[in-house]
């Protein structure tokens, strides 16, 4: 298959463990994967192996995802749930391995990112 990553979902958590509702304009790719709509990173459906119900992109030149959530104001941010591809046994590889997470412009995971599992 062609090198792509996907998500099913993600959430953003404020302090409280609460979820901050992120409209879906505020989600977006940067750089070579620009055009790619992000929003069904939001859909309600995140338990699904359906791939229509998940995000999915291919990767360029072997290059890494980048998708910038605008929160719209200022949060305490408590956590991020992520919701991993999950469209069966062939796509699995599909799923993002590692993610690097940065708050206003810092790095706030480990330089190598956070494991993420299947």
């Amino acid at each position: 298959p062609q090198p792509a990553i996907g998500l099913a979902g993600l959430e953003v958590l404020d302090a409280q463990f609460n979820v901050i509702e992120v409209p879906p304009r505020h989600i977006n790719m940067m750089g070579p994967q620009a055009n790619c709509d992000c929003s069904m990173l939001l859909n309600e459906k995140k338990i699904t192996s359906d791939p229509g119900e998940m995000w999915i992109v291919e990767v360029l030149n072997e290059g890494e995802v980048s998708i910038h959530v605008d929160l719209g104001k200022e949060y305490d941010v408590g956590g991020l749930k992520v919701w991993n591809y999950n469209a069966g046994q062939e796509e699995s590889c599909f799923g993002v391995k590692r993610m690097r997470v940065y708050l206003d412009g810092k790095l706030g995971s480990p330089e190598e990112g956070f494991l993420i599992r299947k």
